[in-house]
This record gives C-alpha cells, structure tokens and sequence, in this order.
C-alpha cells in the first residue's frame, strides 16, 4: 500500500524530531510505500521504500493544503491512504490517519481561531483514526470531542539521545554557566517564557539563558541569549553541559525536551504543571525532574535532582509499528 504523508506544516521542534523518528521506523516496514510532502529537508539517508518531497506550508495556504489540496495531491501520487502530521485532515471523505498533538486545542479557555476550527473540525467529522502520544491525551480528546474510544490510537513516538563524544564541537563554549530553554517559540502564552524572566531575580548573575529560538525582543535582559535554532547534535551537547535545563511551559502534548534531557542524565527543572503530574502517574516519572510553582524554589533546600536514567528504559522505544497496523486495517 502507498501512503501519502502530509506534513508540510512540520519545519522545527518537536513535530520535525517526530517525523523524523517515523520515517527512520519505515525502514522496516516491507508492506508500505510512503511518499512524504514535507516542511524541511531530510537530514541523512531517506529510507528505499520512501520518497520525500520538500514542499513547506504555512498560514492560509498550509488550511486550504490540510483540508483540501492534500487530497488531490495524494491521487495524483497513486496513493491509498492519507497519513497527516498536521493535526487536521482533509475534509474530503476517503482513508485517513491524523496524528494529533496540539494539547491546547482541549483546553476550552482557548479561544484562538486554529483551536476553535479544529474543535469544530472533530466535532463535524468522526471518521478520521486519529493518532495520539499519550493515554492522557486519548482521554482528554474522547471525552472533550465526544469521540469513537476505538479510533483513537495511543502510539508513544520514542526518544532517541545522540552520543555526545567529542566536547570540542560545543559552539557555545564561551559561555561558562548557562541554564538551557529548549524552546524553538515563546510567543505562546503557554510557554510561559515570563517564568523564565522572573528567574533573573533568583539565579547566579554569573549565570546565563540560552534560547534555542530566535530574538523577538531587543530590550530583554543581556542575561538571555537568544541562539536561534540548532541541531540535533548541539542541542544535545547544550542538554549536556547545562547547568540545568528549564522547560516552564503550562500545557504540552509530550514536551519533548524534557525527556531527551533526562535520557542523558541532566537536570531538568519543570513548572509543575498538570501534564507533568500526570507524566508521573503514567511513565514513573517521579523524581526525575524537578517541579517547581516558582522561581525560588530552583534553589531550594532539596537541589536539582540527577536524573535517574534507568527509570527512561521504556520512554526510548517507540511504538510506530501500532501506527503502521492502522495501514493494515484499510486491506
């Protein structure tokens, strides 16, 4: 079977790193052909059974591509099963998989024009096999969006750390202690990013922020360094010679960051928020972050924990072969 992939929406960040770890999955599969519509370049060898196609999307176009033109798109490429990373499908009625992973679309005090669409979107179609990371994410959408149990699929996308062997390739070493925000946006109001601000007044002045995005303020704090975006390979370097890496979002599907920080032992310091209380039931995520309600408690008397890697043995595989079998279920 051929499946057409629509991910033209996916360019940085955590729907980028998924992608990736879904087509480096296909590899094996010896049943399927995949055809890949896509908002970045693939980095390394495309896998023989599929062909990859840079085609990035974004605003208006990216809506009428979604819910429209992928179709049209997938006939033309003599495929038989549309497969999106977009949270959204198309709108024309044939068969589909949609990978869900936009949280805040559940949340009702979100009254944004993309949430409320896409609300309306699963409100109006319940044909879709929808694609989740998380059983809390499965309940939360069935319950919300009044949804088949049965179409809603939990598959885990994995983590997978890169081995940090030659220190000297670090390119921030001039920066002697630093505190890493993994954030590719800060613009969402649910990333929380004035927690971070207000972390000026309790850290070392010696220490400094360094944002995996780009400047969207020039009259921040000369403490925040704004790096723009890096590699998978940096980025990891950076997780790795952190003093501790801050993730203060309120709200996240996964939080990608946050488990590729713990994978290889750094210190991660987290808002305590209800996903991650939720983390800690789910994956024995206890005790390997630190969960803190505000700035203060960084440094408080307990510390920053290590990170106890071996509870992560189950966090690293992932489970694309059940995302695979959905393929299987259109034979």
């Amino acid at each position: 079977m051929k499946i057409f992939v629509n991910a033209v929406s996916a360019k940085k960040g955590g729907a980028k790193t998924i992608l990736e770890g879904f087509i480096q999955s296909v590899n094996s599969d010896g049943q399927n052909t995949y055809v890949v519509y896509a908002g970045f370049n693939f980095e390394g060898i495309v896998p023989d059974n599929v062909k990859w196609v840079y085609h990035p999307k974004e605003g208006i176009d990216a809506f009428l591509f979604n819910t429209l033109w992928s179709f049209f798109f997938m006939a033309m490429e003599r495929a038989e099963v549309i497969l999106s990373f977009n949270n959204i499908n198309t709108v024309i009625p044939c068969r589909k998989v949609t990978y869900f992973h936009q949280l805040k679309v559940l949340d009702v005090s979100d009254r944004s024009i993309k949430s409320k669409f896409l609300r309306a979107y699963y409100a109006c179609i319940k044909s879709d096999n929808i694609i989740v990371q998380t059983h809390i994410v499965k309940e939360k959408f069935v319950s919300m969006l009044s949804y088949d149990y049965n179409k809603v699929e939990v598959v885990w996308p994995g983590i997978k750390p890169v081995d940090i062997r030659d220190r000297s390739m670090f390119l921030h070493s001039s920066v002697k202690r630093f505190i890493l925000v993994p954030y590719t946006d800060i613009s969402s109001a649910h990333k929380n990013f004035d927690f971070v601000l207000k972390c000026l007044n309790v850290v070392p002045s010696d220490f400094v922020f360094l944002v995996t995005t780009t400047s969207m303020d020039s009259n921040l704090d000369e403490r925040i360094h704004f790096i723009g975006n890096v590699s998978k390979e940096e980025l990891f370097q950076l997780y790795a010679d952190a003093e501790f890496v801050l993730f203060p979002s309120m709200l996240e599907t996964i939080g990608l960051p946050i488990f590729e920080a713990v994978s290889i032992g750094s210190n991660v310091v987290v808002y305590d928020a209800e996903y991650i209380r939720e983390f800690e039931k789910e994956y024995n995520f206890h005790g390997l972050v630190k969960k803190v309600s505000c700035p203060e408690e960084i440094f408080s008397t307990d510390g920053i924990l290590n990170s106890n890697i071996e509870g992560l043995k189950d966090f690293r595989c992932g489970q694309w072969d059940k995302l695979i079998d959905q393929f299987n279920k259109f034979n």
